[in-house]
């Protein structure tokens, strides 16, 4: 049965308002064995057993805290470090061969970042005759090019759909016109997203209002997708859902240029005033990149927790594609953060859409479980983890052998 153009452009439409991330993926990384250089941050006192601040940096580099008391330290009991068994190690490895091993099919068949949904409408496109279908299926082809950051090629793509789409926007009717110039200039202005928000990212990018260091340099997509929004309106009421979609992303491309509201017509315009909150509100700031804390990834989680029990909050972070490694940061005691990730063990080791902390075998010390396999129904179902802080600085993945 043959879809109408109507519903193929809108589910290119939807798909495309529901990207996320920047540019390419991660690669895969290696996987590393367990038990790396001692890396705790401090001592722990033999009477109290509580952690105590170290006089200088450790041997893998830690800085030296600013803390001056134990009293400022967490007065939990923690058990004496765990021994890795062999069967521990051995647990570990294969978990993570799983993961590698799903790794590798995923960068193909995951659906939302795979490479294969791309590699089939490559070939689909190249068969097809009618200009019609060809255009539609470029449209979908822009999509999934842009998706997996191929964003020369999405533009190559997408401005010959618009050539065909041009040619034949009389068969349209206004709504489903107005929903493919919309498009085209969502794919112009995520272009410029990447170019600045993600390339020259800063602690201004993508807040709103988007201002000071969040103006685009780099000028050229919204410019384009100005111009496709501009015609999206011209063809749109004002009682149609387009038109109102329109006006809003030309206010938001307007603000990435510097030229909001001036830059934007008069009957388009949104009050300045729309944008600010009627509620004091303090402006967060991106502080990441000067906290040594910037990844570029997808969607995912995070665990804040004092991992080392030494009074100060650590991070580990996860995404859930599973071509990223699971990152874990120690806080320096100093207003930054070390990446510990390749001395804890988990170097290669994946993230999951969702993680918990928690105390599971009740040593004192903080634990992560791991979830992954988010809407991958009709797929093979993807292992969790449970990471045991084995309080030496390192974890060991042990979901097998605790039947999680």
């Amino acid at each position: 049965m043959k879809r109408s153009p109507t519903i193929l452009v809108f589910k290119a439409f939807c798909i495309l308002s529901a990207l996320a991330g920047c540019g390419d993926g991660g690669a895969p990384t290696e996987s590393t064995g367990l038990n790396s250089a001692d890396s705790r941050v401090g001592g722990a006192s033999p009477t109290s057993g509580v952690r105590v601040p170290p006089n200088a940096p450790d041997a893998n580099g830690i800085r030296q805290s600013n803390l001056t008391s134990t009293s400022d330290y967490l007065s939990r009991p923690v058990e004496a470090t765990i021994e890795v068994s062999a069967e521990d190690r051995e647990s570990h490895r294969e978990n993570a061969q799983e993961l590698e091993n799903l790794r590798e099919r995923e960068r193909v068949e995951n659906k939302y970042y795979g490479t294969g949904p791309a590699e089939a409408l490559r070939t689909a496109y190249a068969t097809v005759k009618n200009d019609h279908e060809r255009m539609m299926e470029g449209i979908k082809l822009t999509f999934a090019e842009m998706d997996l950051g191929n964003e020369t090629a999405a533009l190559r793509q997408m401005q010959e759909s618009k050539r065909l789409f041009e040619s034949a926007i009389n068969r349209f009717d206004s709504e489903t016109a107005a929903r493919v110039l919309i498009f085209f200039g969502m794919v112009h202005l995520r272009h410029g997203e990447t170019q600045n928000c993600c390339l020259l990212h800063n602690k201004d990018s993508c807040l709103l209002p988007i201002r000071g260091g969040g103006v685009h340099t780099r000028q050229e997509g919204s410019r384009a997708a100005i111009e496709e929004f501009a015609k999206a309106l011209e063809i749109a009421g004002e009682s149609s859902t387009r038109y109102y979609e329109a006006v809003w992303l030309w206010n938001i491309a307007a603000m990435t240029l510097g030229e909001h509201p001036n830059g934007v017509p008069e009957q388009y315009r949104i009050d300045p005033d729309r944008f600010f909150s009627e509620e004091e509100f303090p402006r967060l700031m991106d502080v990441a990149e000067e906290l040594g804390l910037a990844t570029n990834s997808l969607c995912g989680s995070v665990v804040v927790d004092d991992f080392n029990n030494d009074g100060y909050l650590d991070l580990m972070v996860g995404n859930w594609d599973l071509r990223d490694p699971l990152k874990f940061y120690l806080n320096d005691g100093m207003g930054g953060f070390d990446d510990r990730t390749e001395l804890a063990g988990l170097r290669g080791m994946p993230g999951g859409l969702n993680m918990v902390q928690g105390d599971y075998n009740n040593d004192g010390r903080v634990d992560v479980y791991i979830t992954r396999g988010a809407w991958l129904f009709e797929k093979v179902k993807h292992p969790d983890s449970l990471l045991r802080n084995n309080g030496d600085g390192t974890f060991t993945d042990v979901a097998e052998e605790t039947g999680v």
